[in-house]
């Protein structure tokens, strides 16, 4: 959880080394005791106050081959050709703003795919499929009201963001 002033909030889940892939827990396996844990410090009386929030999902999809992140990548951005993308390289990030079911509230829905070469533990060569998924509400200079007067129960707000989150990841970029 990072806290920034002023009062913007950024829970990011993901894993904290990737030097060794293969031996992450499934996604979600630990995505689940994570938003309970997130969901419970949203409604204590004691946290700070929120401006703005935000929730960071990072992930990796291993393959022994870089073709195979070809296939991947096929089923996760429908509309990138990839027979036109050199794979060593390969970015594409995309921002698709929403509404929030919750109040009258934008939301970024951010998705950034990438494909990479990486060593694991026994200097193997790898190739993986990195998603960087980012829900978070759109800031307006000239709204300096905090979420908790606009937002009834900012756990529901989280959990919104992290369903986006999650969409991304099982989805890929679809509106």
């Amino acid at each position: 959880m990072c806290l920034e002033l002023p009062l913007r909030i950024d829970i990011l889940f993901g894993p904290p080394d990737l030097s060794d892939p293969e031996m992450l827990t499934p996604f979600d396996d630990a995505l689940t005791p994570f938003v309970d844990l997130t969901t419970r410090w949203f409604r204590l009386l004691t946290r700070p106050a929120v401006q703005r929030l935000g929730v960071g999902v990072n992930v990796i999809q291993v393959f022994p081959k870089i073709e195979d992140c070809r296939t991947a990548l096929d089923s996760y951005l429908p509309a990138v050709d990839m027979r036109r993308s050199g794979l060593l390289d390969f970015q594409y990030k995309i921002n698709r703003p929403t509404s929030s079911a919750l109040d009258e509230l934008t939301l970024n829905r951010i998705g950034a795919w990438s494909a990479d070469p990486f060593r694991v533990a026994n200097d193997e060569l790898r190739h993986g499929v990195r998603l960087a998924a980012d829900a978070n509400t759109a800031f307006s200079e000239s709204d300096h009201r905090n979420l908790d007067d606009r937002v009834l129960d900012l756990a529901e707000l989280f959990v919104e963001l992290t369903s986006h989150c999650i969409h991304l990841v099982r989805e890929g970029d679809r509106p």
